[in-house]
């Protein structure tokens, strides 16, 4: 399938830094699968999303990646999602 948006759920506010987010299939860069969680009026339920331009096609069983920055000094529970478009 296609990946065609992925992002972030917030679980509380981030402090001093903004979080970059990237992703990856199986150890491959999405092309537009990046985005920043920001620091800036953060609160739980804070979503954030991207939509993929390439390098966005998954199989079963492929790994789908978040890499957090880690930038933010504040430890905070995020969920990430990718929405599949399955042809």
């Amino acid at each position: 399938g296609k990946i065609i948006k992925m992002g972030s759920i917030l679980f509380a506010a981030i402090t001093t830094a903004d979080d970059v987010i990237t992703s990856e299939i199986n150890g491959t860069a999405i092309t537009g699968g990046g985005w920043t969680i920001a620091t800036a009026s953060s609160a739980a339920g804070d979503v954030d999303t991207t939509t993929p331009t390439a390098a966005n096609f998954v199989k079963e069983d492929d790994a789908i990646e978040f890499i957090n920055s880690g930038a933010s000094d504040t430890t905070a529970a995020v969920t990430f999602f990718a929405d599949i478009r399955v042809s």
